[in-house]
């Protein structure tokens, strides 16, 4: 578990390369998040390491943010990001989540919503999509010489 909460850690920085500010935290709360990749581990819980996710953004703070309703971003990276939403799951109780899941804070939903509900989704799945979403955004910034940028291909698990 370690080795894939290593592996998700080194992903974000390689997403931070993008200028997807990627940072890390203690506990916190859904209201704290204002970027586009947030991950922290909170430090206590024996049964899984947890990393939180969290789509919401301030799409005047970033670019790449707000995929929903931003004109300006890529249609095939928009595409990746909505993978996310479509492979996430919930639960109502937080010790039911399988021990290879991430909880994914989904700030789409309603405050409500995160009280009831636990959204998660595989290391796995998590890692694929987000390996994609850096390829799409290398395509991108290659096809318009947008940054000059040295990222190793991420293979997929």
């Amino acid at each position: 578990m370690k080795e894939q909460l290593k592996t998700v850690c080194d992903l974000s920085n390689e997403l931070y390369n993008f200028g997807l500010p990627t940072y890390y935290m203690g506990a916190g709360s859904a209201s704290s998040h204002h970027r586009f990749f947030n991950f922290f581990n909170q430090q206590g819980i024996e049964k899984y390491q947890e990393i939180y996710f969290t789509t919401m953004s301030i799409d005047k703070i970033l670019p790449f943010t707000n995929y929903q309703h931003n004109i300006l971003l890529p249609k095939p990276i928009a595409e990746v990001i909505k993978k996310f939403d479509r492979n996430m799951y919930k639960s109502t109780k937080k010790d039911t989540l399988p021990q290879n899941y991430i909880l994914i804070l989904h700030p789409q939903k309603t405050e409500k919503e995160y009280i009831n509900y636990y959204y998660y989704m595989s290391y796995d799945t998590f890692y694929n999509l987000s390996s994609e979403l850096v390829t799409e955004i290398s395509k991108w910034l290659e096809r318009y010489g947008a940054i000059d940028i040295n990222l190793p291909r991420l293979e997929q698990k």
